[in-house]
């Protein structure tokens, strides 16, 4: 497989091991401290945060998969069609500005727990 395309693979793999991440360790740590109450309260931010790191994992999932599938059938020298296929940067994009996103949602979610 062509170095551009094993980039493109590695960068996507590391979004979708942080987002994942991200929500295993905000939910570990909101567990903590929210405490022992009986209903717990989500608020509505740490939801939407959560929510888009689904958005991210999905849409990793997806480019990946068609970058996968298309680099399957390609040789060498055509490794610009394969990162134009629109089932690959659009999804990507999306992966980034939802990654961005949710990691905005979550730093200002464990600012506000913190500082208050």
């Amino acid at each position: 497989m062509p170095i551009e395309i094993n980039l493109a693979a590695d960068l996507i793999g590391h979004v979708l091991t942080l987002s994942s991440g991200m929500v295993a360790l905000s939910v570990i740590f909101f567990k903590n401290f929210q405490g022992d109450e009986s209903p717990m309260h989500v608020p509505k931010v740490l939801k939407y945060s959560w929510a888009l790191h689904g958005v991210t994992v999905f849409s990793a999932l997806f480019s990946l998969t068609a970058l996968t599938r298309l680099s399957g059938s390609i040789g060498d020298q055509d490794v610009a069609i394969v990162l134009n296929h629109p089932a690959v940067p659009w999804p990507a994009v999306l992966m980034v500005f939802s990654f961005f996103s949710a990691v905005v949602m979550t730093i200002w979610y464990g600012w506000k727990i913190v500082s208050s």
